[in-house]
């Protein structure tokens, strides 16, 4: 091997003295500079020697050379892995720096960005009987919490049950009733946690009574005068007393325009659970009378009974309504001659001297 004997690509040969055969190898030049390929994903942005690469271009630098790959992520944004070619280097990151020591190759960088997890607050709810809560349109449960997260826009919707209604929300010590708008109350850009508590009230309905001469009427044990009110909680189940004087009895109940006279038992009505205003009308009557009086007057000679009852002539009985019958007993040789019953002749009525009333209307 003469390789060493070449200057300037010359070899000479002094004084030949046999035939000489010459073997001749070429190779490649070593490169001067290495290619470094950069690919990275949203979320930042990669620098090769203090110079910005665009994703998926070509680095040209020096061969031997260190080469310093600056990986920068955006805010909100940090780096999940970096590859060089099929390793995974992303352990060797040091303040966002990896270092190719000595470059002996072309090399291909690969960076993964990823978003930052994002902080969170949380809100707790507090509330009452009488209705829930929504946070984010999500149901919470009182005195749990729920997380949001940090800078959005809280939606806090306050929803009472059937006959209940808002009576405050606090925000921490803050009363924030008047901000609430359509039962939603929001809390702009949150940046702490947060503690709401919420109140619910019952609703409070009027219950008007109007009763007629003849008796006397309670609302919930509370005596009422006649076209008076009293104030109920909502859900409260309303018991109307009815009270006749003696003589008297119920004749009808409405509340509002609906006769309810059929669900009144033993003298009690009893609306449940009461969701708006009432106004109920009582109206007494007098009883009708059972009975009337007959009185019997007698010419002649003969008797009447009334019921099987004899009746002396100018007295008086009682009788039912109901009817009543008369017979007419006339003395040995007498006969019945004529009989008014009030006004009216009924002699030709009687049948084998009996007369039979079916009903009284009167004395």
């Amino acid at each position: 091997d003469v390789t060493s004997q070449v200057r300037d690509n010359l070899l000479t040969i002094t004084s030949i003295s046999e035939n000489t055969n010459i073997t001749v190898v070429f190779e490649k030049n070593a490169p001067v500079t290495y290619t470094v390929k950069v690919t990275y994903s949203e979320g930042g942005t990669v620098k090769i020697n203090d110079k910005v690469a665009t994703s998926g271009s070509t680095v040209n630098v020096s061969v031997s050379t260190n080469v310093i790959i600056l990986i920068i992520p955006s805010s909100g944004y940090h780096v999940k892995s970096v590859t060089l070619g099929n390793e995974d280097v992303t352990s060797l990151l040091k303040e966002n720096k990896i270092t190719i020591t000595s470059i002996s190759e072309n090399a291909n960088i690969t960076v993964i960005f990823e978003k930052d997890a994002p902080v969170t607050y949380t809100v707790k709810a507090t509330y009452s009987k009488g209705g829930t809560v929504k946070i984010n349109d999500q149901l919470v449960t009182s005195e749990k919490s729920l997380s949001v997260t940090a800078l959005s826009d809280v939606k806090v919707m306050i929803i009472p049950d059937k006959g209940y209604h808002l009576e405050s929300i606090k925000l921490g010590d803050t009363n924030v009733t008047n901000q609430v708008k359509d039962n939603v109350i929001t809390i702009p850009t949150i940046s702490t946690n947060k503690e709401i508590t919420v109140i619910f009230e019952k609703d409070i309905y009027i219950v008007k009574v109007t009763y007629s001469e003849g008796g006397d009427v309670k609302l919930n044990d509370q005596n009422v005068t006649s076209g008076n009110s009293i104030s109920m909680d909502a859900l409260t189940d309303l018991k109307v007393l009815i009270i006749p004087n003696n003589g008297y009895h119920l004749k009808q109940v409405k509340v509002g325009a609906t006769d309810v006279t059929d669900q009144v038992a033993n003298n009690l009505l009893t609306i449940p659970a009461i969701l708006e205003n009432k106004e109920i009308t009582v109206t007494f009557e007098k009883n009708a009378p059972t009975s009337y009086t007959f009185q019997v007057n007698v010419s002649g000679n003969g008797k009447v009974k009334v019921d099987g009852k004899t009746i002396e002539n100018g007295s008086s009985v009682t009788v039912s309504v109901t009817g009543t019958k008369l017979e007419f007993l006339p003395d040995n040789q007498y006969r019945v001659a004529k009989v008014l019953l009030g006004s009216k002749d009924i002699t030709k009525e009687i049948v084998d001297n009996v007369y039979k009333v079916p009903s009284v209307s009167s004395d």
